[in-house]
């Protein structure tokens, strides 16, 4: 704790409430958020109120590791990446949202593969872009204007087969 600086101690001692930690790259966010965690720890802080959250994996294991290497309770402490929290919640609550207990969250490339496949296992004419689109405005609760009844049948299939697929 020697090395960080007076903005750092303040959000390492606050020991009560949410703390964030905004600051560029390289500025040394992991290292308080490490400090953060083990002064909780040293104050006997409820550990299962304690989420850490970073943004990549790399920070999130950093953050497991150097508060395991102090304390072995440290495992108790939830410390993630937002993603892998809002994953983990889903899925543990998959029920409670109308998910099925098994689903996929996929990126932006898989995303269009999948899309590209329904075309084309379906012979269907349209651009992906297109169907990407109004899937993406079906998702949002957006308005979307069919120009056709076919069309607004053809878009509800590519809809039903992105979802399960």
């Amino acid at each position: 704790m020697d090395k960080l600086i007076k903005q750092q101690l303040k959000a390492v001692n606050s020991l009560t409430g949410n703390t964030i930690v905004l600051a560029g790259a390289g500025t040394g966010k992991t290292r308080v958020l490490i400090n953060r965690n083990i002064n909780l720890i040293e104050h006997e802080a409820d550990l299962s109120e304690i989420l850490a959250f970073t943004f990549t994996n790399k920070a999130a294991n950093k953050m497991k590791y150097r508060i395991g290497q102090y304390h072995k309770i440290a495992e108790q402490i939830h410390i993630s990446t937002f993603h892998s929290f809002c994953y983990s919640y889903l899925y543990d609550f998959s029920e409670y949202v109308g998910y099925p207990n098994r689903f996929n969250i996929i990126d932006d490339d898989d995303r269009i593969k999948t899309i590209k496949e329904i075309i084309k296992n379906n012979n269907l004419e349209i651009l992906d872009k297109d169907a990407l689109k109004i899937i993406s405005n079906i998702k949002n609760h957006t308005s979307t204007e069919y120009e056709t009844i076919n069309q607004m049948v053809l878009m509800n299939f590519i809809f039903h087969e992105y979802q399960i697929n």
